[in-house]
């Protein structure tokens, strides 16, 4: 009897050894309750900071599942961004804007040529415009194509711009409508 009471114990301290070699201990995390509730849990005797199998695998799969994912790619550049030109169709004069995706304009039109702030809607409105709005920053005080001298540097000036379907093309309004519109403006290539 008592060579099977000691055949038993070491047969316990094996098995215990073996499941420690598959476990993973985490000094933070602790389950513990009666053994014969959950058979998963920690029989009596044994540390109660080791964490079950299966435990360890569902935090593996999440783990995998989380570094499986797709990284984050950079947020996609606003249909406005790039260079544009329009030429007046009575005037052999040209226009052309270039819009920097750090919110910055360069353009010149006639012997004017300005630098600008600018902040663009990420959406059109409802009527398929989006609403842009510019503050001069810089400019040489000559006149456009059209003439005209532009605000002082530091007034903002709102416009309401429409793409083309395939975004190659915008109208320039003062308004969300097309009553009051220049353009087309056309992209350049670069």
């Amino acid at each position: 009897m008592w060579s099977l009471a000691k055949g038993l114990q070491r047969l316990r301290q094996r098995r215990r050894c073996r499941v420690i070699h598959r476990e993973i201990s985490f000094p933070i995390i602790s389950v513990t309750g009666p053994a014969d509730l959950n058979p998963l849990l920690d029989p009596p005797g044994v540390t109660p900071l080791r964490t079950p199998l299966l435990f360890t695998l569902v935090l593996c799969s999440l783990f995998s599942a989380h570094a499986a994912e797709p990284l984050p790619s950079a947020p996609a550049a606003h249909p406005l961004t790039g260079n544009w030109s329009w030429t007046l169709p009575d005037k052999p004069c040209t226009e052309q804007l270039h819009y920097r995706a750090d919110g910055t304009r360069q353009g010149s039109s006639g012997e004017e040529t300005t630098q600008s702030r600018y902040e663009v809607a990420a959406i059109p409105s409802l009527l398929g415009f989006y609403r842009l709005t510019e503050t001069v920053t810089d400019s040489n005080g000559k006149r456009d194509c059209s003439g005209d001298l532009h605000a002082a540097p530091g007034e903002p000036v709102t416009r309401f711009i429409q793409l083309s379907p395939r975004k190659d093309q915008l109208i320039v309004c003062r308004e969300e409508s097309l009553k009051a519109c220049f353009g087309p403006l056309k992209r350049l290539p670069g």
